[in-house]
């Protein structure tokens, strides 16, 4: 991760512990320089970078003052707090899963299309409920080239698949094209996720893509809208 970045993202959770709490001024340029031993350039870029996340303001000749407390680690991690997998995302409570399906076959239709692929390639295919203390927050449904991410098995597909490929293959996700779609539920899905009536889901649809440019994954996740929230920034 870049020094700004890194700078920025401590800076963040400092402010989101209470250490920097709202409306408070931030240390001076200066301060923050001696304090992470980086130039001017590297903290104004830091700063600049949540002052476009709306985590701090700068008031001219004034300095930089806390702005928003709330999700900081979501909205400065936003696509890494979702590389590194659901378990992750929800680390200090129980996470599990039911594995539904679980096979490999030749890459075809809508996953060979979107991953670049020839009916040559292999592919896992996973289809899996993901529960946070027992309750149903998701259901996935994710193909994996096996050339890219080797080596998956039961135990693996049943715990963090992104755990395995960032801390076992030592694979960097770099970037995802998402597209969100509302929905809703399959009748497989209501058993899934314990309901008998219907009601409005979201789907994430998503291709991702590890820092070399290969495409590692193909993936629609079906989430309880009333269980599970999806933070989104846009940043001009």
């Amino acid at each position: 991760m870049e020094k700004y970045r890194m700078v920025a993202l401590d800076l963040a959770q400092k402010i989101e512990s209470g250490h920097y709490p709202r409306g408070i001024q931030l240390p001076l340029e200066t301060e923050l320089c001696a304090m992470y031993q980086v130039s001017r350039i590297t903290i104004k870029k830091a700063t600049d970078l949540l002052v476009q996340l709306g985590i701090i303001t700068k008031r001219r000749g004034a300095g930089s003052f806390v702005q928003n407390t709330e999700h900081l680690h979501e909205i400065l991690t936003g696509e890494q707090v979702q590389f590194t997998g659901f378990t992750r995302q929800f680390a200090g409570r129980r996470v599990s899963a039911e594995v539904h399906q679980f096979v490999t076959h030749p890459a075809t239709g809508e996953a060979a299309e979107k991953m670049c692929l020839t009916e040559k390639d292999l592919v896992y295919y996973i289809c899996r409920t993901r529960f946070v203390d027992d309750e149903p927050y998701v259901v996935e449904y994710a193909y994996l080239p096996v050339g890219i991410v080797p080596g998956l098995d039961l135990q693996i597909v049943s715990g963090s698949i992104y755990a395995y490929i960032l801390d076992t293959l030592h694979l960097k996700p770099q970037s995802a094209r998402r597209t969100l779609r509302s929905l809703l539920p399959t009748e497989a899905e209501k058993q899934y996720f314990h309901i008998s009536e219907p009601f409005s889901i979201l789907e994430i649809e998503q291709v991702a893509s590890l820092d070399d440019g290969r495409i590692f994954e193909f993936s629609k996740t079906h989430c309880r809208s009333d269980r599970y929230a999806f933070r989104y920034i846009s940043v001009w």
